[in-house]
């Protein structure tokens, strides 16, 4: 489903450039879920954001399902993550205080050419398949950790994409509320959604089916991951 190779990405910061990834080698199987470790600015979320076409690497190549990715322009890279990507944040991002969470998760929805009826019929199916259906009127202020990541995932959801990339979908959670996002996670992808987490959590990476290490710039496998 993915294929990534010799990705380079570099920052210049102030008058000094910082290479981040220095050659990234990457395969992802439809179905698989793969967790992305490393320590704090290795390139993890640049990584994730370059696979969601938020940013360009500056060289290297990358294919979705045999598709190159890494020429489009950025017109073609928002097409690209509105037909394919959903994308869930460590902090609920982009919950809308002023909309409730039937309205944050139609929003999505709002941009494409769908019937009225329609959307609140595919809101509700997947609030409930997600077990959130009871919070369908409440506004963000009212949501735990827990139930905000659950509505923040229903809408990374709500326009059925093929690939889930997740950025610390637990670092902001109580223990308890982690192990509810990880168990919908296992769930989603039992039923065919293909998930990258980004995490320095081992706890998480443990459910994943391959682990990688971001290390000077390098991406590697980790042998002893979970099967």
């Amino acid at each position: 489903m993915i294929e990534v190779k010799a990705l380079e990405k570099s920052y210049t910061i102030g008058k000094k450039k910082v290479d981040i990834l220095k050659g990234i080698d990457l395969e992802v199987n439809r179905g698989e879920m793969i967790a992305i470790k490393g320590r704090s600015g290795a390139g993890k979320s640049t990584l994730l954001n370059i696979l969601a076409g938020l940013d360009q690497a500056d060289r290297g190549v990358y294919w979705y399902d045999g598709e190159r990715i890494s020429d489009k322009t950025l017109n073609e890279l928002a097409h690209f993550r509105r037909q394919n990507i959903g994308f869930i944040l460590q902090h609920y991002h982009p919950l809308i205080d002023s909309k409730n969470v039937f309205e944050n998760v139609a929003l999505p929805l709002q941009y494409g050419n769908y019937a009225k009826k329609e959307i609140e019929q595919r809101v509700e199916e997947l609030l409930s398949t997600l077990g959130i259906n009871h919070l369908i009127d409440r506004w963000p202020e009212m949501l735990s950790g827990g139930e905000a990541q659950r509505v923040a995932i229903a809408r990374a959801l709500i326009q059925q994409p093929e690939l889930i990339l997740a950025d610390e979908p637990t670092g902001s959670l109580d223990d308890e509320s982690e192990k509810d996002i990880l168990a919908l996670c296992k769930q989603l992808n039992e039923h065919g959604k293909t998930i990258i987490i980004v995490t320095h959590d081992q706890q998480v990476a443990s459910i994943c089916h391959q682990t990688y290490s971001i290390q000077n710039g390098k991406c590697i496998r980790d042998d002893d991951s979970a099967s």
